[in-house]
């Protein structure tokens, strides 16, 4: 764009430029130029969603859990349900409960959101963190993050042990996150006054073999 054409578009606001002489090749002969476009993997209207079958595995777990399955069985029955079928420890805690879509869920107070209980399966909360955790779009948070992650959702009882627990042990965490504090540099050694007066040995390992079949070497200093 010269200096003319330049000035022409700020005095009027826009400009229709006829190209002369210039023959656009189709879009099947332009492979580069139509490639986005064309492949269906580059396509802006594709929407790609991420399913899982926890909610489905929280629903089943339900049924095995003693101490849940009272409470989901006395929502279900909704006005027929009789609250003397449920412990005294439930009935107290029992405002805080809600069953929505077969799922369990728990307010701690009335205005805050509700969290999905989790029945007591070591297998289900495992996942639930893996998935919180593992994937690219996650980029394995910390614990407090992967905390503040799963607990607006979930609930169970000691999840912050959960969380630090499987942080802690997680082994791409261990192999590829930079430690939290720097390192002291390595003090040097105090200078002997004689000779003999110190001295350390190592070994080097990894040699040629020699005439005798020896790889290693024991250095003194």
């Amino acid at each position: 764009m010269n200096h003319q054409l330049a000035a022409l578009i700020a005095e009027n606001g826009e400009v229709v430029v006829i190209l002369r002489g210039i023959q656009l090749p189709p879009g099947k002969l332009n492979v580069l130029a139509d490639a986005l476009s064309r492949r269906p993997d580059y396509e802006l209207a594709h929407v790609s969603r991420v399913t899982t079958d926890l909610y489905d595995r929280i629903r089943l777990a339900y049924q095995g859990d003693e101490n849940y399955t009272p409470l989901v069985e006395f929502l279900s029955d909704g006005k027929d349900a009789k609250v003397d079928r449920l412990s005294p420890r439930h009935r107290a805690q029992l405002y805080h409960y809600e069953l929505a879509d077969g799922l369990l869920h728990y307010r701690v107070d009335p205005g805050d959101p509700p969290r999905v209980v989790v029945p007591n399966d070591e297998d289900l909360k495992y996942d639930i963190l893996l998935e919180a955790h593992d994937p690219p779009m996650s980029g394995h948070l910390g614990r407090e993050k992967t905390y503040q992650a799963v607990s607006q959702t979930f609930r169970w009882p000691y999840m912050y042990k959960w969380v630090v627990h499987y942080v802690k042990t997680c082994e791409t965490c261990q192999r590829v996150k930079p430690l939290g504090h720097a390192s002291a540099p390595l003090p040097s050694l105090p200078v002997p006054a004689d000779c003999w007066k110190s001295m350390s040995l190592d070994f080097v390992f990894g040699q040629a073999v020699d005439d005798k079949g020896n790889t290693g070497i024991l250095v003194f200093v």
